[in-house]
C-alpha cells in the first residue's frame, strides 16, 4: 500500500454495496497514521465514513474525524450544479 499512499488523489468507485466506504476509510486511516493530511469526500446520498470513527456525520462542512483525517459530504444533486 505505500505506493498508493504516495498518490495525491485516490478515487474509490464501484457499484453500491461493494465496500467503497470501508476501503476509503481504511486507506484514509492508514495515510493519516503515516502523517499525511487526508480528506475523504463522499459524493453519495447517505454519508457513511464518519460513522466508522464513531463521529457524527460531517455534512457539508469539513470536519476532523481523527488526527490528520477529515471528511465532507457532497450531495450528488448539488455536485451536479
Amino acid at each position: 500500500m505505500p505506493a498508493l499512499l504516495d498518490r495525491r488523489l485516490v478515487v474509490v468507485t464501484g457499484k453500491g454495496g461493494t465496500g467503497k466506504s470501508t476501503i476509503s476509510a481504511a486507506v484514509a486511516l492508514a495515510a493519516a497514521r503515516r502523517g499525511k493530511k487526508v480528506l475523504v469526500c463522499e459524493v453519495v446520498a447517505k454519508e457513511r465514513v464518519a460513522d466508522f470513527f464513531g463521529r457524527p456525520p460531517s455534512g457539508t462542512q469539513i470536519r476532523e474525524l481523527v488526527p490528520n483525517l477529515y471528511s465532507i459530504h457532497v450531495r450528488p444533486r448539488e455536485a451536479m450544479r
